[in-house]
């Protein structure tokens, strides 16, 4: 009994140090193929981009004001760390003044597979919703519009700037 406990504890030791090393070996790999794009910008110091500019790049993947800085045209994961510096709770009241329960309103399109983002609001929830080639591939309901907006802070900061993975509680913001 206690040579099989000893034996599947050192099992998932190994398991996990295995898939720590491959995340560590394709993050680097991932960092040294655009060491370039990483270089270039910090040799400009990472400017300050403006509260708009930051609100662009969550709401609209807009990142041509980080484009702009060199000449590269791309912007590799982990870039937008240097230059995404609001707090969740700016977002948070951004997302609120954007009335996007009503810009997102799926009810509002004659075709309702069209692909992209939507919100669905009942009597008494919100949907939202990811359809993807004319198949609603993604539903996720809340009972408030606050709980919904924390679920896109939640998900919009940690998709471009992942190290909002690390300081944001995903029991408060998802």
């Amino acid at each position: 009994m206690t040579f099989t406990i000893t034996f599947f504890t050192i099992l998932i030791i190994v398991g996990f140090s295995y898939y720590k090393f491959i995340g560590w070996k394709d993050n680097k790999e991932y960092v040294e193929k655009y060491k370039e794009i990483f270089e270039a910008h910090k040799e400009i110091g990472y400017p300050k981009l403006t509260i708009e500019q930051q609100f662009r790049i969550l709401d609209f993947e807009d990142e041509s004001s980080v484009k702009r800085l060199t000449k590269y045209d791309f912007v590799p994961t982990g870039l937008l760390d240097h230059y995404i510096t609001i707090s969740p709770d700016q977002y948070f009241n951004h997302l609120k003044k954007r009335n996007l329960i009503e810009k997102m309103n799926i009810n509002k399109l004659e075709d309702k597979l069209i692909d992209g983002f939507y919100i669905e609001q009942t009597n008494n929830s919100f949907k939202y919703i990811f359809n993807d080639r004319h198949y609603r591939a993604f539903e996720k309901e809340f009972d408030s519009e606050d709980k919904l907006l924390k679920y896109l802070v939640y998900e919009r900061l940690r998709m471009h700037a992942p190290k909002y993975k690390k300081t944001l509680k995903k029991e408060y913001y998802a």
